[in-house]
């Protein structure tokens, strides 16, 4: 019993040490080999300062779209009209044309001058049979049109003056009625007039006879009274003599007054006279003048109507003619359109572009208008993209763009804003943004509609300065930094001064020169095991100049390469301590 109890104790006592023993390496595995197995350490990347243009801008993406160009055939044949034609002339005679071949399918490249549909010979002449008839036909209804108007507008004329010549008369006869009253009141306005003046002169006869009457009685007065007390005979006989003279001058004074007053009533009574011969010459006169204003206006009304008559025949006969006119134009035009259209039997593309439409096939009649063959065009191609409102200020119609292809990389392209839509793509979106219209430039024939490109609007265009890529430049404190070299091999920083940028690379204005070799720095995590191969890469790194675009430390790293910053003498593969930064 006792043997069996010390081995239990001994069993628990390794069990313990055991436990003991792993906590103990635990831990010295993570203080002391874990850190070493996997450590941060710092890699730079060369990139050479170079010089030339660098071109900022906004780049949006869009489709490719484009408008067709339609090759129709529209012309009037003039033939719907002919449908008592029995049906024997009607297949002898094929009133429209006919296709005979299609030379071209859609998604066809066509060039300017390719055949594209021919005509059966057959159609073709004799659609230009029907329609040379029918000029010839037109040319001898206009002859017939104008020959008759000819003759018939010499009897209107005669039938037009003949009314003419009766309203004349009417007119003339009128006035010889009215003539003769017309003298005669007249004559009896102006002895009326006379009479009137005649009467003025008479009263101002009159009131200066009444000045010497007044004149005279007064004397005649006073006289009188100076007579009756006057005792003296030779005084008495003295004014006796004037008194005799002042009373034989008044009463003369009185009796010319009254001839005045008699000759002013008889020349009234003869005004009256006059003026009741003018009444009754007037009342004569507008039964004259009545019955001579119905006989004109009868006159006139046929003369008019005769006009009338004139008028409407003339334009009858007019309206004929021009119709034989417009007739034989439209036949000509109908002929001479149709040779341009059918040349010789072919119809051929009018430009250059791509077949989005064949609008007949072979065997195919043309009886109604309708599209041939639509292609697009060169200058038809167009992309559609839109522009935020803090980029749209920037832009003009006319302004150069320059444009990449997905499907072609590494290809550009030119562009031409040719449109800005002045309203918002949209009242509720998050972001305010207004569609650019692009027109593509140079040779477009291997691009197809629907293609997406990513359009570039240049805000900025700089020539002849340094540039460096985005990634080597780092910011702190408003600053800009790039790594350089020292003579010792230890990587130190280097203030510099950014101009534009196009988000690759970065216009540098003061602090480096042209080939000055500068370093992107970053942060990487390694294990030991991959120890020895990292350190090897980040040598083979530094010794690589960087003059690709975008090529190296910015796609490897990414923004951690632009934000990080290692002080002054901190070397590669050490933890950079921020608060040593001067």
């Amino acid at each position: 019993m006792k043997r069996i109890e010390i081995k239990t104790k001994y069993r628990k006592m390794i069990i313990a040490t055991a436990a003991l023993l792993v906590i103990f390496c635990a831990a010295a595995y993570t203080v002391f080999i874990a850190p070493n197995l996997n450590k941060e350490e710092w890699v730079y990347k060369e990139m050479v300062v170079e010089k030339g243009e660098l071109v900022a801008g906004v780049t949006e993406s869009g489709s490719l779209e484009y408008k067709t160009t339609s090759q129709v055939y529209n012309l009037d044949l003039g033939t719907d009209d002919d449908s008592d034609e029995d049906e024997e002339e009607e297949e002898e005679n094929v009133k429209y044309l006919k296709v005979e071949s299609v030379q071209t399918a859609v998604g066809a490249r066509i060039k300017e001058g390719e055949p594209l549909i021919t005509f059966t010979a057959d159609s073709v002449e004799d659609v230009r049979k029907i329609l040379k008839a029918a000029w010839s036909e037109a040319q001898v209804a206009l002859a017939e049109a104008e020959s008759e108007y000819n003759l018939k507008v010499l009897d209107v004329e005669k039938t037009y003056q003949e009314s003419l010549i009766k309203a004349q008369a009417a007119g003339n006869s009128k006035e010889i009625a009215l003539a003769e009253p017309g003298l005669e009141i007249q004559n009896c306005q102006l002895q009326i007039t006379l009479l009137y003046d005649e009467i003025t002169d008479l009263a101002e006869e009159w009131e200066e006879t009444e000045e010497t009457r007044a004149e005279s009685c007064e004397q005649y007065n006073d006289l009188y009274e100076t007579l009756k007390n006057t005792t003296d005979n030779v005084e008495y006989a003295k004014l006796h003599a004037k008194y005799v003279k002042a009373k034989q001058s008044y009463e003369e004074a009185v009796k010319k007054q009254a001839d005045i007053k008699e000759q002013i009533a008889g020349d009234y009574e003869k005004i009256a006279e006059y003026e009741e011969k003018v009444s009754a010459v007037y009342e004569k006169l507008n039964v004259t003048n009545l019955e001579g204003e119905q006989e004109y206006e009868s006159a006139v009304t046929t003369g008019e109507l005769a006009e009338s008559v004139k008028a409407s025949s003339l334009e009858s006969l007019v309206t004929d003619v021009e119709a034989a006119k417009t007739e034989l134009s439209e036949c000509a035009q109908r002929l001479e359109e149709f040779e341009e259209f059918v040349t010789d039997g072919t119809i051929y593309a009018k430009g250059n572009g791509i077949v989005t439409e064949v609008g007949y096939e072979e065997g195919d009649s043309l009886t109604d208008a309708g599209v041939m063959v639509s292609y697009t065009t060169q200058e038809d191609m167009t992309i559609s993209v839109d522009v935020s409102q803090e980029d749209i200020v920037n832009l003009t119609i006319g302004d150069e763009v320059e444009i990449e292809f997905t499907a072609y990389e590494g290809e550009s392209y030119k562009g031409i804003i040719t449109a800005i839509m002045t309203t918002a793509t949209s009242d509720y979106a998050a972001t305010v943004s207004y569609n650019v219209t692009i027109g593509v430039e140079g040779d477009t024939e291997k691009l197809y509609g629907g293609m997406t490109a990513d359009v570039t609007f240049v805000t900025e265009k700089k020539e002849n300065v340094l540039y460096v890529s985005k990634a080597a430049v780092i910011t702190e404190n408003g600053k800009n930094y790039v790594y350089v070299e020292d003579e010792n091999g230890e990587m130190v920083t280097k203030e510099v001064t950014t101009g534009i940028t196009n988000g690759i690379y970065i216009e540098i204005t003061e602090g480096i020169t042209e080939g000055e070799t500068v370093y992107a720095a970053s942060k990487v995590s390694r294990t030991q095991d991959t120890q020895e191969d990292t350190d090897e890469e980040a040598k083979e790194q530094k010794q690589m100049p960087e003059t690709g675009i975008g090529i190296g430390a910015e796609e490897q790293n990414g923004e951690n390469m632009q934000n990080s910053f290692i002080p002054d003498g901190m070397k590669q593969g050490e933890m950079p301590d921020m608060g040593g930064r001067p």
